[in-house]
């Protein structure tokens, strides 16, 4: 603590009343479903109840719902607020230490600084979230909002105060940074202060990692008027700002570079302009890190309306709306605090938490124009390895997939960091992201598709085949299936298109190849469109996606399919169950168990441990379609920024599914299955309905209609009719191991 310090502790409140996480309002919106796709499609995750962090509620006098969009102002209810970014706290442009890690790969943030190694930093503390302004009796308050603040002596924060005529000043303390002010109010190691030693009284709740700093009305007063208002926030040290030099080290913060007496500030407010998505902006602190380079805070300084917050005028002209926008959420999760740059989820595996600890998470949406007159699609468009939730954020590849037939949002979450392969709490950030989508948009559940390049490719792989039921189609850029080729199975409802380079240097050509060749084994439509003169990163540089948004086009999910194949993996399914991340059923089969490990069982080429069902409901009507021999031609991509690039084309398709007798009837085909749970109202199916399994070991089948039918099946393997081997087509292999109808 400061000498200055000492002497202002009486005007410190410190709250610490703890607040683990507080239920979202009662009347908050439902789950991202309606009537229009039941409440079981996809994990338990998207179904659970919201939930607010402590930094997004509220202790009088402060009573304004926050804005969550980024870059966002707004006055409410006699607040004025401004939401930041959130993990942009990464300075001035400089040089970066190349003694610390930075795994950030193509999403490199153009800033440069990094936190001290020592203990007591967690390598965010000096990340705004929010900053709000408020006129309260004869003060005016002010109330800053951390991602992270563990105690009141570590980050520090300077507040500059003037009117539109104030001269350009040099800020007190060692900031190295000038713009225009008249009264500057340093808050630290808990206390407020002005240049001169007054003290301004302070209260720090770490609660709820919120600073409210009470201004009075002797050392500033906009009356009505036009008050601006500008902060920086960074470290503290003895009496001043710890201002980094160009290397880490355990007490110091690095990547100053060459830059002359750098600038203290990791993270700047009232930043409306910051670009998001493309080179150097993917973290949006491009504009924060060239002026701060500059020493320059003159352009992040806000003119504050006084008399709209003495009348209560809410404005929300600077919130944007459409177009792509960063938001963020609370998470259910609680994994510690701030961010470790020296994690790797590809290292550690199996419950790696990422990068990214803290309960406020970000996402990119794009919100097309309209969206308030009618109910929208959602895409997930997942981020490739090293890059982040803005990678796609102003690019053809998020408006194209956004533009389409009546619109889509889409939507991409930063999984808690670059490398968690959407695996554990990587997987769930997409779905908590989903759900927060879902609550503030009207969404149509079944115009769902997914999307994705490289890591985002396979992640688009993964999500469809363990969640089939929620999404209608899926296209895949430089990705494959690898390694959960033998699942691909569970694609029968889902097409896949993919395109793949020839020439790529990271997913080689060969595993796109064999994934395809497994879909022509298997059965399931996709395509294959390889592009011969690309690398890895090309059709990213290029940035033309519409033969990709076409092939999304206007597909719904269907919620009840006749014909429903799905495949459970104990492993991923058990890993992921304690983050309500079950992956045990699809459409209307459920609760899926498998009977052994698979592992020395020739029934199941290529599986360990996987359990499969080929379900047939004849209630439909409808027939197995015929599987067309595979189909190749040619095209050319047109339009981007590099082509035209010829690629060619190969297609499996099925022909029309022709019309079937309807019956009381349902096929089962089972492989490594111990138990199975079927809805029959929504297979169509009456209690009495002839069951025809086909298992190469003992199942129990639970039937469950709405009529109060609960029946139970016993089955068994019969020598003579075992599965064959990956049928292609499930209607002409089922063969009556049991055949049963109650009496």
């Amino acid at each position: 603590m400061g000498r200055r310090g000492l002497a202002l502790v009486a005007a410190v409140v410190v709250v610490l009343a703890p607040l683990v996480g507080v239920d979202a309002r009662a009347d908050a919106p439902p789950p991202p479903f309606d009537e229009d796709l039941p409440a079981t499609a996809g994990p338990d995750l998207l179904r659970l109840p919201p939930v607010t962090a402590p930094p997004l509620t509220n202790a009088p006098p402060w009573k304004a719902e926050p804005i969550l969009v980024s870059g966002a102002v707004a006055y409410r209810d006699g607040e004025l607020l401004y939401q930041d970014y959130l993990f942009d706290d990464h300075g001035a442009d400089g040089a970066r230490d190349p003694l610390q890690p930075q795994p950030y790969g193509v999403a490199v943030p153009i800033g440069t600084y990094t936190y001290p190694t020592g203990e007591g930093y967690h390598g965010n503390d000096a990340d705004l979230v929010e900053v709000r302004v408020k006129p309260h009796g004869n003060d005016t308050l002010f109330r800053v909002t951390f991602n992270t603040l563990v105690d009141a002596d570590t980050a520090a924060f300077t507040i500059a105060l003037g009117d539109e005529d104030s001269p350009v000043v040099d800020w007190p303390h060692g900031a190295n940074v000038h713009g225009p002010a008249e009264v500057f109010v340093t808050v630290h190691e808990g206390v407020g202060e002005t240049p001169d030693g007054t003290p301004v009284p302070v209260t720090v709740d770490l609660a709820r990692q919120q600073v409210t700093v009470a201004v009075p009305h002797s050392l500033w007063d906009p009356g009505d008027g036009i008050g601006t208002v500008a902060l920086g926030a960074g470290l503290w040290a003895g009496d001043e700002y710890l201002v980094p030099a160009p290397t880490t080290s355990e007490t110091t913060p690095g990547g100053a570079g060459v830059i002359q007496d750098p600038p203290a500030f990791f993270n700047v407010a009232f930043r409306t302009d910051e670009p998001i998505g493309g080179t150097n902006r993917y973290w949006a602190n491009e504009q924060q890190a060239l002026s701060l380079a500059q020493h320059d805070v003159a352009p992040f300084t806000l003119p504050v309306d006084f008399g709209k917050l003495q009348r209560h005028e809410n404005d929300e002209s600077g919130v944007p709306t459409t177009g792509s926008i960063d938001r963020i959420f609370s998470s259910r999760f609680d994994l510690g605090v701030g961010v470790d740059l020296s994690t790797s989820c590809a290292a550690q595996g199996v419950g790696c938490k990422g990068l990214h600890y803290t309960r406020l998470q970000p996402y990119n949406l794009y919100v097309p124009e309209g969206f308030e007159e009618r109910e929208l699609g959602l895409t997930l468009l997942l981020h490739s390895l090293n890059a982040n939730y803005n990678q796609y954020a102003n690019t053809k590849n998020q408006s194209q997939y956004g533009d389409r037939d009546t619109g889509s949002f889409v939507l991409t979450p930063l999984a808690r960091g670059h490398d968690g392969n959407y695996y554990d709490y990587a997987l769930a950030d997409v779905f908590e992201a989903w759900a927060d989508v879902a609550r503030h948009y009207d969404l149509e559940p079944a115009f769902t598709s997914i999307g994705g390049y490289s890591m985002g490719g396979y992640g688009t792989f993964k999500l469809a085949m363990a969640y089939p039921d929620l999404f209608a189609r899926g296209h895949a850029t430089v990705g494959s299936a690898l390694p959960h080729w033998v699942r691909l199975p569970a694609l029968r409802n889902v097409p896949i298109l993919m395109w793949n380079a020839a020439a790529d240097e990271l997913v080689p050509i060969a595993e796109p190849l064999f994934d395809f060749e497994e879909a022509q084994r298997y059965g399931i439509r996709l395509e294959l469109d390889v592009f011969p003169t690309a690398d890895h990163l090309l059709l990213a540089l290029n940035d033309e996606y519409g033969p990709g948004a076409e092939f999304l086009g206007s597909h719904r999910v269907d919620p009840n399919p006749p014909f429903v194949t799905y495949i459970v993996n104990p492993t991923d399914h058990d890993q992921h169950m304690p983050l309500g991340l079950n992956a045990d059923h699809a459409y209307w089969l459920s609760d899926m168990t498998v009977r052994v490990n698979n592992t020395d069982s020739a029934t199941f080429r290529d599986t360990l441990e996987d359990g499969r069902v080929d379900a047939h409901s004849h209630a439909f009507g409808v027939g197995d379609p015929a599987r067309r021999l595979p189909e190749t031609g040619a095209a050319v991509l047109e339009g981007g920024a590099l082509g035209p690039f010829p690629y060619t084309r190969h297609i499996l398709e099925w022909d029309a599914a022709p019309t079937a007798p309807v019956a009381d009837r349902l096929d089962l085909r089972l492989v490594n299955v111990a138990t199975l749970t079927v809805d029959l109202d929504r297979a169509g199916l009456t209690c009495g309905a002839e069951m025809n399994v086909v298992t190469d070991g003992p199942a129990t089948i639970t039937l469950v209609g709405g009529d109060g039918c609960v029946r139970v099946v016993q089955a068994d393997a019969d020598a003579a009719s075992a599965p064959a081997t990956n049928p292609a087509n499930l209607s002409s292999t089922v063969r009556r191991s049991t055949s049963t109808r109650p009496a």
